[in-house]
């Protein structure tokens, strides 16, 4: 059944590409170190900082260059492993297989990391969110998973006369994992964590994109509240407009509507995966 997840590896370069939208610059490319395993299902990278017993945490990533996502969960500082998950088992679709399918996916990378799997965290940048949503219907795939990461990465089909609103039901996989995160009420644990950053013009007038309105869509659907904020990303090159927080459940709004800017999201993911429950690896 390994045929049955994947993902849609960007390509990238450390040079800019011109695409509409403008050009992207991504960061320069390093040599970050540690093993890396061509499994079946993706490319494994397990960093030289990562515990060398017991259980290991894992980042299943969808969409973006794998060097490019190995760097910045490098940076991140995780005792995990990722897995970037390759295009040709994506195309084969994971929407018709069952939950079963992502248990084959961890027993593979657990026979490549001859240990167990610890906390599972689905991370996706920009059109990467498809897969997520997949696995998201899944109940007994929800139950193995601690943390979601959205980069950018939530644009449900938009219904209704003036085209202003989302489609309920490609919604709800997220709003349910959402609610794990931000329980109703106060006296329920919240046993998950979702991030989600997203693209927000700083016009008001330009609000209408896809990725504002599932935020909003999200905030509204847990009860948290939408809260002016200010300061950039680790990169200096994001400046953050808003944010909403709930228990686990957090939005952060970015200031952009180029290219560059949505891919900053992308080069900018380690501020996020920090915050993650995944365990801290040992001080460098």
């Amino acid at each position: 059944m390994l045929h049955a997840l994947t993902i849609l590896v960007a390509l990238a370069t450390t040079a800019p590409s011109s695409r509409p939208g403008g050009e992207i610059t991504p960061p320069p490319r390093r040599d970050v170190a540690g093993t890396r395993a061509t499994l079946p299902v993706g490319e494994l990278f397990v960093p030289d900082f990562a515990g060398a017993e017991g259980k290991l945490d894992l980042v299943i990533w969808f969409h973006g260059a794998a060097w490019c996502a190995e760097q910045v969960f490098y940076d991140a500082h995780k005792n995990a492993a990722i897995l970037v998950v390759n295009a040709a088992t994506w195309k084969a679709g994971f929407a018709d297989a069952d939950a079963a399918a992502f248990d084959t996916l961890i027993a593979v990378v657990e026979k490549s990391l001859h240990r167990p799997v610890g906390r599972i965290c689905l991370t996706s940048f920009s059109g990467g969110y498809t897969a997520v949503r997949d696995l998201l219907r899944h109940a007994a795939v929800i139950e193995r998973i601690s943390d979601v990461v959205l980069l950018d990465s939530l644009y449900a089909p938009r219904i209704g006369d003036k085209q202003d609103r989302l489609d309920p039901a490609a919604m709800e996989p997220f709003v349910a994992f959402a609610r794990r995160a931000a329980p109703a009420a106060a006296a329920d644990h919240a046993d998950k964590q979702f991030f989600f950053t997203q693209l927000y013009p700083p016009l008001e007038e330009h609000r209408g994109n896809t990725t504002t309105l599932a935020a909003s869509y999200l905030i509204d659907a847990v009860g948290a509240e939408r809260k002016v904020a200010s300061g950039k990303n680790s990169r200096g090159t994001q400046t953050l407009l808003y944010r909403a927080d709930k228990h686990n459940f957090h939005v952060l709004g970015y200031a952009g509507m180029s290219n560059q800017d949505h891919f900053e999201h992308f080069y900018s993911a380690a501020d996020v995966l920090k915050l993650t429950s995944l365990a801290p690896a040992a001080a460098k």
